[in-house]
């Protein structure tokens, strides 16, 4: 499998879960191993596991909504890939406290970051072989804050990441770090390759005329109490065509709003109907917020048309990390597509998980699939092409 190996296992003990785990993605010299996991497992016995299985090397993680593995989606248990020294350097670092992080401490954080990665590239040529990941608690409520701060400390190096999730209990999420789980925290990876990779993000959503203004709302907790000076899940309920009654998790992964920042639209998902008949959002917002109704064109041929895009800028794919918004998840669990999204899954070799929002760049979003593609051999350097926003 080349520079990477990956594994999945379903089994509800967490210690064979692991050593299944083990099996599939131990190789010589890993320089690092990602996983994701449910939390149907007890989080102390997965730490203590990991911790016995993998001693000295380095693993990071996160707590998902349902992951994505060799066969697929993956609705329980844990997948994991390793990445082979030979063609990648890491160095992680663990912010613990997301509510206190800022522009000094991104700054700080990223000068460390790069000094243990101990690049061979001069500071110019980084973008070409240089990425970051971020995981990130999924309920900390500071995921654009948090992803704005980093990407300008790490200044042209692409970012991507996920919020983690807790199978839409809307409880608790963890990130995974250090050998034990952490909540309010995020984890930083900077990575260095020697392979062509290609960041992306693919949405299938577009614009309506049908326009909601945000006009009360409590921007720190992302709650929207009036839309078109109407109760918001009354004037939300009316735009897309069920009663307040009917507002439900599927509802609102079918009907997303749209917010346009520059040329470029962004879904704003919600998260859930409050009692007080407001709306909780997945992402960040405020009074005066235009909004629009949006409308989705085919999933299924969406993600296969814009995955064959990735595949034409990077060639043959070694193996995709990809973050895909749990909502999307019910979307195409409604549409009865989960098989056909999971063989496109399996074809272009993905390994993730479902979580409660996705970082590219500078931004946090929503019902995207966003990820970071690398390809299977070494290839002469020609340079980091540009993103892809689909």
């Amino acid at each position: 499998m080349g520079y990477f190996r990956s594994g999945c296992s379903t089994e509800t003990d967490a210690s064979k879960a692991v050593e299944q785990i083990y099996d599939a993605v131990i190789q010589d010299e890993i320089s690092l191993i990602i996983f994701f996991c449910s939390q149907d497992y007890s989080l102390q016995d997965i730490s203590k596991q990991i911790a016995e299985k993998f001693s000295g090397i380095e693993v990071v993680g996160c707590t998902s909504s349902g992951c994505i593995g060799r066969e697929g989606y993956q609705n329980k248990g844990i997948v994991a890939c390793s990445f082979a020294a030979e063609a990648f350097g890491f160095s992680v670092q663990l912010v613990p406290d997301v509510q206190e992080f800022s522009y000094h401490l991104a700054d700080e954080l990223v000068s460390d970051l790069k000094d243990k990665i101990n690049s061979s590239w001069p500071e110019e040529s980084q973008a070409s072989h240089f990425f970051a990941l971020q995981f990130i608690d999924g309920l900390s409520l500071r995921e654009e804050t948090f992803t704005q701060i980093l990407s300008t400390a790490l200044n042209g190096i692409p970012l991507l990441g996920g919020s983690a999730g807790d199978d839409l209990k809307f409880q608790h999420t963890y990130i995974y770090c250090g050998g034990k789980f952490h909540s309010n925290a995020g984890i930083v990876i900077l990575g260095e390759t020697n392979l062509r990779f290609q960041p992306f993000m693919i949405q299938h959503f577009l614009p309506t005329e049908k326009r909601l203004v945000v006009t009360e709302s409590i921007p720190e907790k992302r709650i929207v109490i009036s839309l078109n000076g109407l109760p918001a899940a009354v004037e939300y309920a009316r735009n897309v065509g069920c009663t307040v009654e009917e507002l439900n998790s599927e509802v609102f992964a079918s009907h997303p709003v749209l917010v346009k920042l520059g040329d470029q639209v962004y879904v704003r998902s919600i998260q859930q109907l409050n009692d007080d008949g407001s709306l909780t959002f997945f992402c960040a917002i405020d009074d005066g917020v235009v909004l629009s109704v949006a409308e989705a064109e085919e999933i299924v041929e969406n993600l296969e048309r814009e995955m064959n895009k990735v595949k034409l800028r990077v060639g043959d794919l070694g193996i995709v990390i990809g973050f895909d918004c749990v909502f999307r998840y019910l979307e195409i669990e409604q549409q009865d597509q989960v098989g056909l999204v999971s063989d496109i899954f399996k074809k272009n070799a993905v390994f993730g998980f479902n979580s409660y929002g996705e970082q590219f760049s500078s931004m946090h979003v929503n019902q995207t699939f966003t990820g970071i593609a690398f390809s299977s051999e070494v290839v002469e350097d020609d340079g980091w092409s540009s993103c892809i926003v689909i």
